[in-house]
């Protein structure tokens, strides 16, 4: 068993050397809270990340969710991946799930926006957990997708009632520990991991000034080539193949690289090279006015039957060519996103 504490800007600036005099072994770090928005970030992450490392302390960190909808869910786990970017992690990213604004969303809600987020954070490499307290953990959290990651249970008692597999407990939110001002979070992790961490370390910050291309973040990426490997990172494992015409969203370049993930079927991010990437811009929304309109391959009738429109559906146009509108659409079942050519005779712009 390993005694730890986890902080936020709460807790101010904490002399991480007499943290580590007093005993204790690892640290959870708050990244901030809700959606992918910079003002949102804790304001002494970096500092306590890098006291960590430099002191070799074992950490992780959290994220409090405010998310109402799964594209907030999505941005949340946006924001843990921008504010951790060089840092080494020993312990996984705990996605926190308790606040009252999400007292009356569903079970089944709240285990969507745990999947979509966990899925994002470990495509990058990272483990995942979830953080809340015995109440939630009974009565809200009770999707499988739960138990498929390491918990960390939160209640202020002498022991923890929770009766299913947990790793870490939070016991006590007004621990004193030397070197912090106040009250802080203590916690005890049993899940037999090791007392350190490996040799202390600075971040590596070698990729991330003057090669990220944040412009694409948002644009539509659409593949070139057939059997083409999406890699966990620029160079990295192969995690995925993409096929011509798949679809996917960009969130930014890295070099020659982008980093990309699935618009409908959860959120798949990976690596893809730029050679097999066309990037698209939306540049306006049309209606169909036909009760079926053929959607192709090319801007022709001599191009093959791609898909199909229905009467009254909307979709994104990307391009024209003579007299054809280039558009992003659902396929039948709307399981995943398409870019094909229609003709413009039968649709209008709105």
């Amino acid at each position: 068993m390993l005694k730890g504490i986890d902080v936020s800007h709460h807790q101010g600036v904490i002399d991480w050397d007499r943290v580590k005099k007093s005993g204790i072994q690892f640290a959870i770090l708050s990244v901030g809270y809700g959606d992918d928005i910079t003002s949102q970030d804790d304001k002494q992450f970096h500092r306590n990340a890098k006291e960590c490392t430099r002191l070799g302390i074992p950490f992780g960190v959290y994220i409090y969710s405010y998310a109402m909808n799964l594209s907030q869910a999505k941005s949340e786990a946006e924001h843990v991946l921008r504010v951790i970017r060089g840092y080494k992690l020993s312990y996984p990213v705990y996605y926190d799930l308790e606040d009252a604004s999400q007292n009356n969303l569903s079970n089944d809600t709240l285990a969507q926006f745990a999947e979509s987020f966990f899925n994002i954070i470990v495509a990058q490499g990272y483990k995942v957990g979830t953080y809340a307290n015995l109440y939630w953990f009974n009565n809200k959290l009770t999707g499988a997708v739960f138990n498929k990651y390491e918990k960390w249970v939160a209640q202020y008692n002498t022991a923890c009632d929770y009766k299913l597999p947990y790793a870490i407990w939070q016991y006590s939110s007004s621990g004193k520990v030397d070197g912090i001002a106040g009250n802080v979070d203590v916690n005890y992790d049993y899940a037999n991991r090791q007392a350190t961490s490996p040799k202390p370390s600075s971040p590596d910050t070698s990729t991330s000034q003057g090669i990220w291309d944040n412009s694409v973040k948002g644009k539509l990426g659409v593949v070139t080539g057939t059997n083409v490997n999406g890699r966990l990172s620029a160079w990295g494992q192969v995690i995925a193949t993409v096929n011509v015409g798949d679809t996917l969203k960009l969130y930014r370049r890295e070099n020659e690289w982008y980093h990309c993930y699935s618009i409908v079927d959860g959120y798949g991010a990976t690596y893809i090279h730029k050679d097999f990437i066309e990037v698209l811009e939306i540049q306006g929304k049309a209606k169909c006015t036909a009760d079926v309109l053929n959607v192709r391959t090319g801007a022709g009738t001599n191009y093959s039957q791609q898909g199909i429109l229905n009467m009254n559906e909307v979709v994104d146009i990307v391009g024209t060519a003579n007299g054809w509108y280039r558009v992003k659409y659902y396929n039948a079942d709307h399981r995943k996103i398409m870019v094909g050519w229609a003709s413009s005779q039968y649709l209008s712009r709105q």
